[in-house]
C-alpha cells in the first residue's frame, strides 16, 4: 500500500490518485482466484462507493 509522494511536482508524474496497492501473483491462475475470491468479491460489493474511479495496470517481467 501507498500514499501519494510529496515529491517535485513534474509534468511526467501523475498525481490525480489517493492511494496505490502493488500485488504479485506467481501466475495467471493466481490473479483470477484473488479476483473471483468471496472477500475480494464482499470487498468491491461493500466498499465501492468509497471510490471513484479505479485503475489496474497488468504487466509481466521482462
Amino acid at each position: 500500500m501507498g500514499v501519494l509522494a510529496s515529491t517535485e511536482k513534474r509534468e511526467v508524474v501523475d498525481t490525480s490518485w489517493d492511494v496505490s496497492e502493488l500485488m504479485f501473483f506467481d501466475d495467471e491462475a493466481g490473479q483470477k482466484i484473488y479476483q473471483d475470491h468471496p472477500i475480494h468479491q464482499d470487498f468491491i460489493k461493500n466498499c465501492s462507493h468509497l471510490w471513484e474511479k479505479v485503475v489496474v495496470y497488468d504487466a509481466i517481467d521482462v
